[in-house]
């Protein structure tokens, strides 16, 4: 061993003789799994649950530690890991004990981690909304929820951006104020690429006249029809936001060959085919994937954060259209251009203002990464940069003089 080989051991050894190394020693594991956590992937999860877990058998009232293992277990119902995993996942068992764990946190942590605890409940109660999913969420609606969170968090910028994000599909005004309000407090990745989105929905009502400053446009979403909201959201048609979205084709094709309980794209079809799956599946689990399967039937519910706007075409000259292309380009370069979500946001907002040659050149930045753990991201590029040819090739066909 050299010199500083031998201080390193040395200092090791006098380490192990402090009478708090066991504290010392559990914090280190933490360290380690929180490290497992950001880089991702199912085996950096799975090395991470671990560690996590071993933490909170010694130390079962250290919330922050519950909190994290929490997270894990949201990250592990992502919906791009889970399509490009070749282990079973079962995602409403993970999906349980997420929120198991954010419960406890959100009514036994700390101030600070109660307000995080509850947006992230209120995020994942967003997509999940059946009245068989409430028992996960010991039946609170989402607005519980939402107060809760701001009565623990509203000077959090985290909570302001979780909420921030969880309002988008709700009342876009009200996302425009919490992720400015969380700008303001700390600059983010993610805030400015949600802000951008929230840009972009808020110009596409005003363009179709569907914007209205009381939010009346929105009333089923409003508290007074809580009460219902769950029957009314029986499928993925019903329970998407006011601007229409759908998966990508190339997903959908996939989907529709290989489960009786494929994606389809006329709304008649869609409510009987998910009706007849769950009359046929009762004693089967619908979350699970046999192992090394590219099955990929998955509930609906968990594909809503990744579909793709049906939005056709934005006004290039538009202030919200100009001030979301900002946000999006602020995102990647906070992120160093490792924001993929973002990148394809910016991509799709090229081709919808008819920059297609833009478009095109931000979805193969996508392609020749080739991030498996972002494997639906990647398919909707392939897809819109096959669009962005197409219309490029029209283009340049109505732009030539007949001979």
């Amino acid at each position: 061993m050299n010199s500083k080989q031998e201080i390193y051991v040395k200092d090791l050894v006098a380490l192990k003789e402090r009478p708090d190394f066991e504290r010392l020693k559990y914090e280190a594991f933490a360290e380690q799994a929180y490290s497992y956590s950001r880089l991702g992937g199912p085996v950096n999860y799975n090395l991470s649950i671990c560690l996590y877990e071993k933490c909170i058998v010694r130390y079962p009232l250290n919330y922050l530690w519950k909190f994290g293992l929490g997270l894990v277990y949201r990250r592990c119902t992502n919906c791009n890991l889970y399509c490009s995993s070749t282990t079973s996942q079962d995602i409403h068992q993970l999906a349980s004990k997420c929120t198991a764990l954010l419960f406890e946190v959100g009514e036994k942590g700390d101030k600070y981690l109660r307000g995080l605890a509850y947006s992230h409940l209120v995020s994942i109660r967003q997509y999940m909304n059946r009245e068989e999913q409430a028992c996960l969420f010991k039946r609170k609606s989402i607005w519980v929820l939402i107060k809760h969170t701001l009565k623990n968090g509203k000077t959090n910028p985290a909570v302001l951006r979780q909420c921030g994000k969880s309002f988008k599909s709700i009342n876009v005004d009200k996302a425009i104020e919490l992720l400015e309000k969380s700008l303001k407090l700390r600059q983010h990745g993610v805030t400015y690429h949600h802000l951008g989105l929230c840009l972009i929905k808020k110009a596409d009502f005003l363009a179709n006249g569907r914007y209205k400053t009381n939010n009346s446009h929105r009333k089923r979403f409003t508290q007074s029809h809580t009460s219902d909201l769950n029957s009314r959201k029986k499928n993925l048609n019903s329970s998407l936001p006011q601007s229409s979205f759908l998966l990508p084709s190339s997903l959908r094709n996939s989907t529709k060959s290989l489960h009786s309980s494929s994606i389809k794209s006329e709304s008649s079809n869609f409510s009987q085919s998910i009706s007849e799956n769950r009359t046929n599946n009762k004693s089967s689990q619908p979350y699970n994937k046999p192992a090394g399967s590219t099955n990929l039937g998955l509930d609906n519910d968990f594909l809503k954060p990744y579909v793709v706007s049906q939005i056709e075409q934005l006004d290039p000259n538009d202030k919200l259209v100009i001030q979301a292309k900002h946000y999006f380009k602020r995102s990647l370069e906070i992120t160093y251009g490792e924001n993929l979500p973002a990148k394809q946001s910016l991509g799709d907002l090229y081709f919808k203002t008819g920059c297609y040659e833009k478009a095109l050149a931000i979805y193969n930045q996508i392609i020749n990464e080739g991030n498996q753990n972002y494997i639906i991201t990647l398919l909707s590029a392939l897809e819109f940069a096959g669009k962005s040819l197409q219309r490029m090739c029209e283009t340049s066909e109505l732009s030539q003089p007949e001979e």
